[in-house]
């Protein structure tokens, strides 16, 4: 009779009737064979076979006992859980939130008459995905392109109410371009992990009290957002991991006039460091200050920059004007390397006799500078300024691409220091007077890139590096040349 295999049949018909946890009856004969009876030794030919019997009638026993107990235990675990099934735990501090707008098929739109490509995320060389809103309130569709931008496929829709200041700049996507969210401006998070086969919905935390939100998503999983508290003077941070299904309370923030996390751009470059700069420049006129924090939001500490080396320009002829200059970008590119952008704004307030938060108009012809880490943000560099950039478009810690108007444009590799010129050829573009200026350029890597000639509008695509310039249908299917000159 062979004992370890007839257990091993009475524990299988034991754990078919009765469903113990997996991986019982190994561990059982496991557990058996490493008792004290299983390793024996035997001492002699004439005592072998007696220690043999010993030890075997010893496994048996030590088997059976262990077997018993194991479906004891099985048993009364496998009545627990079918009786009182246990529920999953929310994360800690988790917020309530409203109802999210629903996610549709996609609908056919009329979009030669009322409908223009809004947000456009140039994910990979092939892979673009785009949002195509109406001008009224209607559906708007979500369009992915696996060809770079020949072809389009809508993926889904949503109910779209254009309100002010709420546009959608971009989404936030995997390098492979499968996993894509953006936030609607209805205030709700569409997230997709399968290159838009599907997609779920997510309502923000207190979006139906109030519009002064921020968001900020360091990857399709992970962010943030910033909602004013019912106390004055206090924001609130709320954090999610898992793509806005939960968001949790992070912390208060205490605010100022020189601080408001709803009043500036946020950005996180890991789920502990981020960084803030204001969208005002308070006093003196040339911003120098931004924020830094290191425990996920929860506190931030100022630092200053180095100053702009220029304080004037040139009116007209033997005429100045004061510089006022405010942050326009902050990004990073990983742990390490990061910048922050500077550009000349008109119209700037914040100081003693201007109204707060007034600097919303860039001044194209005067300076911008750029400041760069590559120790995360414990030191950066003087500001590097820019030549004649009216567009900037960071590549990487190294790769700049800038646009300076009429038909220029320039190229580093080296973070500023030196730049190449470079003079755009355009393929199959009509002819403009004067030559097109390339606006909203995005580059997803030194060689390919995205971007549009205006008057009327037209989306461009180079994979040289900015020398030729085609153009590429754009997913709302407005013919080639139509459009209008609002950028």
């Amino acid at each position: 009779m062979n004992t370890v295999n007839d257990l091993r049949q009475a524990l299988s018909e034991e754990m078919s009737r009765l469903q113990p946890p997996a991986g019982l009856e190994t561990r059982v004969l496991q557990q058996a064979l490493r008792s004290p009876a299983a390793g024996v030794p035997a001492y002699g030919e004439r005592e072998r076979g007696v220690r043999y019997r010993t030890a075997r009638t010893e496994l048996v026993a030590g088997i059976a006992a262990v077997l018993l107990a194991a479906i004891v235990i099985g048993t009364f675990a496998y009545i627990r859980a079918s009786t009182h099934p246990q529920p999953v735990a929310p994360p800690k501090h988790e917020v309530a939130t409203s109802q999210a707008i629903p996610v549709n098929p996609p609908t056919v739109m009329d979009c030669p008459a009322n409908c223009s490509t809004g947000a456009l995320t140039f994910a990979s060389p092939n892979v673009i995905w785009a949002i195509v809103e109406p001008s009224a309130p209607g559906p708007a569709n979500i369009y992915r392109s696996n060809d770079g931008g020949q072809s389009w496929r809508a993926q889904a829709s949503w109910w779209y109410n254009p309100v002010p200041f709420s546009a959608i700049e971009h989404m936030t996507v995997t390098p492979d371009g499968k996993e894509a969210l953006f936030v609607a401006p209805e205030w709700t998070v569409l997230h997709t992990s399968d290159g838009g086969a599907h997609w779920s919905a997510f309502e923000l935390p207190q979006a139906g009290q109030n519009q002064g939100l921020q968001t900020y998503f360091l990857n399709p999983r992970e962010g943030w957002l910033v909602s004013p508290d019912p106390t004055p003077q206090v924001d609130d941070l709320f954090h999610t991991t898992d793509s806005g299904a939960h968001w949790i309370l992070a912390g208060h923030v205490a605010t100022s006039t020189a601080f408001d996390l709803l009043h500036g751009q946020l950005v996180f470059q890991s789920s502990s460091a981020g960084w803030f700069v204001p969208a005002y420049t308070g006093n003196p006129l040339i911003a120098q200050t931004v924020y830094r924090t290191v425990d996920g939001g929860r506190t931030w500490h100022p630092t200053t920059l180095g100053p702009l080396p220029v304080t004037t320009e040139q009116n007209k002829p033997n005429s100045v004007i004061p510089v006022h200059a405010a942050f326009a970008n902050v990004r990073f590119f990983n742990d390490g390397d990061g910048v922050i952008e500077l550009q000349s704004v008109a119209d700037c307030g914040g100081g003693p006799n201007y109204a707060q938060f007034s600097c919303s108009t860039y001044d194209f012809y005067g300076p911008m500078a750029v400041y760069t880490t590559s120790d995360g943000g414990t030191n950066w560099s003087g500001p590097r300024l820019i030549p004649s950039a009216k567009a900037l478009d960071f590549i990487d810690a190294n790769h700049w691409v800038e646009s300076g108007g009429a038909a220029s444009l320039a190229r580093t590799s080296d973070a500023g220091k030196s730049w190449e010129n470079v003079k755009p050829v355009f393929d199959n573009v009509p002819a403009r007077n004067p030559q097109p200026n390339l606006q909203l350029i995005q580059f997803v890597d030194p060689s390919d890139g995205l971007a549009w000639v205006t008057c009327p509008s037209i989306l461009v695509r180079t994979s040289d590096g900015g020398g030729h310039w085609a153009p590429v249908s754009v997913p709302s299917k407005l013919p080639i040349g139509s459009g209008g000159c609002g950028f």
